[in-house]
């Protein structure tokens, strides 16, 4: 079934849009509703999308692939199978709604056949009153936006597969009958009519399927080709050495620029070529020299490079040499591209946004590099997917406290909840810890160092904390995982202040007995080991007794007690200051203690010779964790 109606949310009265505008929220012809009935895990799931960058996120097998098969708007038939479904299913379907411009229509009658007839549906202003064509169409132009809204069905194989059917308009509507004048190359009116014969409507879908493009994250086969005059790129892609020799070849200027958007890409690419091999057909050869050398012989044909650069070629080549507006879908361009290279293409898709990006990608800095309009997280519980809207807004919110904290949305993204400690320290020994001695999963926990733990010394200061805290892990975002715990070293703070702020926390807050996680670090056989492993010191064995006598010696020196009301050695010495006295004395001065890199190693050490030594922080651990079953879970 087809239908078009008028948009009433672009109607802009007495204004005619231009065609084509250069913002990202341009209204050129775009996909903006798209229902899923029946079809893979969804057993019926609706999403919006809006000109520009689209993105689609979610775990592995949520469902995001069959989103964007969907997306093409292919009409496919695998229904649905879960719990909740029987044996006799109904057949897939996909109701899309596009939307267009009045552009968008001249555009399409104006590349028919020349006096070929359309009939374009136009609600009556009153029921019962004459159709007046001219006013009809005055109409049309003054609502500026339009509607298509279309069911994609897959049919019998007795029948024409992927055809549309089309359904009978309201009896309120009405057609005015447009054409392409062959005198002065303009839409024209011809009259109106109660029944259509050339529903423009069918035309106007056929237009857009064609001009929606599908990049699946796979290798495409596109290294030959036959020879060839077309300049439409087909849907798979393999006709890509034929267009790029026709543009080559006929417009040099653009095949320029199109080359140096590849190298913007990849920098190691001077020059991408589609040149004549045997047997009548066409390769695509890289060059990683400037072709004014004149060495073809190294030219690299494109079967023999990476897998994401041919899909670069293909998603470039649409871009720059469409003459409208296209929809592009991309499967998790991460997977085949480099990091640096996935941002720079997302850079020259904003560049272009007279297209439409719907894409998928398991990538935080992909999310943040693409600035989407819309960002919708697939969720999958006992089989079935579903959709869930995050409004883009918060991901720069998101990316502005995740600067406060001194964290990434990547640090964050993906885990199930978020353990925060001290610092970088606490952040790197933690997991070994919960691996190691607790011998349990990571993966559903990020374990994040706080930037300022002087942030929670005082309630004003730990007031604010918290709200950047709070704002970013809980408050029922989608897009990061809740706060599980904050852990922190007791340090000098006093029996009150530690109350207080656990207070504060709501329970969430929670202290090392010792004054800072060094403190568990002071164990002579693991200092011993990790001194000897030191090639620069170049000592042979050193025993671990001679480290307990440093350790008795200046344990209770004023110097490392200076600030502490108590004199307890193990819980409350200034452990780091102590540790980077003991490296300097027992190397001679050629050894700085490093907080992070000696700690990680001397809490490995400790995890596979004496895990009792960290039992205190492995209990307090397990005692969260237990807390919040979710954290147990592996992705």
């Amino acid at each position: 079934m087809i239908e078009i109606t008028p948009a009433q949310e672009y109607a802009l009265p007495g204004v005619l849009q231009p065609h084509h505008t250069t913002t990202q929220h341009n209204k050129n012809m775009h996909i903006k509703q798209l229902t899923i009935q029946n079809y893979k895990s969804f057993m019926q799931a609706s999403i919006t999308f809006m000109p520009g960058v689209n993105i689609i996120t979610g775990r592995n097998n949520s469902g995001k692939t069959a989103l964007l098969e969907a997306a093409s708007l292919v009409p496919r038939n695998k229904p649905h199978r879960s719990i909740r479904t029987g044996t006799n299913r109904p057949n897939s379907a996909f109701l899309a709604t596009i939307a267009l411009s009045i552009g968008d229509i001249e555009r399409v009658i104006k590349a028919s056949r020349t006096g070929e007839q359309f009939q374009l549906p136009i609600q009556q202003q009153t029921e019962g009153v004459a159709l007046n064509p001219a006013t009809l169409w005055h109409t049309a132009l003054e609502r500026g936006y339009w509607e298509i809204q279309a069911e994609f069905k897959h049919k019998k194989t007795s029948e024409m597969s992927g055809q549309n059917i089309q359904r009978p308009m309201a009896t309120s509507q009405g057609y005015i009958t447009l054409h392409c004048d062959k005198t002065t190359g303009e839409v024209a009116l011809l009259g109106s009519t109660a029944t259509p014969v050339n529903n423009l409507g069918a035309t106007l879908i056929q237009e857009f399927t064609k001009n929606t493009y599908a990049f699946k994250a796979e290798r495409l086969n596109i290294g030959c080709y036959g020879f060839g005059t077309s300049i439409d790129l087909s849907p798979d892609a393999s006709n890509l050495p034929e267009v790029l020799h026709v543009l080559q070849s006929e417009n040099p200027s653009r095949f320029e620029r199109y080359n140096k958007l590849i190298q913007r890409i990849f920098p190691q690419v001077r020059a991408v070529r589609s040149r004549p091999v045997a047997n009548n057909q066409l390769e695509i050869v890289i060059w990683p020299i400037e072709p004014a050398t004149e060495r073809s012989d190294l030219a690299i044909p494109l079967t023999e490079s990476g897998t994401g650069i041919g899909q670069a070629l293909a998603i470039l080549y649409v871009i720059i040499s469409s003459q409208s507006p296209r929809t592009i879908i991309i499967d998790e361009p991460n997977s085949f591209l480099h990091p640096g290279a996935s941002r720079t293409l997302l850079e020259i898709l904003r560049e272009h946004p007279q297209h439409q990006y719907i894409i998928s990608t398991h990538s935080p800095e992909t999310i943040s590099a693409s600035e989407p309009t819309t960002i919708h997280i697939i969720k999958n519980t006992d089989g079935i997917s579903d959709v869930v809207a995050i409004d883009p807004a918060k991901v720069g919110d998101l990316q502005s406290l995740l600067l406060e904290t001194g964290s990434r949305l990547s640090d964050v993204f993906g885990a199930d909840n978020v353990l925060w400690v001290e610092g970088p320290t606490e952040q790197a020994c933690f997991p070994k810890i919960i691996r190691g001695i607790l011998r349990r999963p990571i993966s559903g926990v990020s374990v994040l160092g706080v930037l300022q733990t002087g942030d929670f010394d005082s309630k004003t200061n730990a007031s604010n904390a918290f709200r950047i805290y709070s704002r970013l892990t809980g408050q029922g975002n989608a897009l990061l995982p809740p706060a599980i715990a904050f852990v922190f070293d007791r340090e000098l703070r006093s029996e009150q202040d530690r109350t207080g702020l656990m207070k504060l926390g709501k329970d969430r807050i929670f202290f090392l007995s010792r004054r800072t996680y060094e403190n568990y670090l002071l164990h002579a056989g693991a200092i011993a080991a990790i001194l000897t492993s030191e090639a620069s010191l170049e000592i042979s064995q050193l025993e671990p007794g001679k480290i307990q006598e440093f350790l008795d010696a200046h344990v209770a020196d004023k110097k490392y007690y200076q600030h502490s009301a108590n004199k307890d050695p193990v819980a409350d010495v200034d452990a780091p200051l102590l540790l980077q006295d003991l490296f300097y004395a027992f190397s001679e001065d050629k050894l700085r203690y490093n907080k992070i890199q000696h700690s990680i190693a001397l809490t490995d050490w400790l995890i596979e010779n004496h895990p009792e030594q960290l039992r205190e922080i492995s209990d307090l651990i397990r005692k969260i964790l237990d807390t919040h079953p979710a954290s147990k879970t592996s992705s």
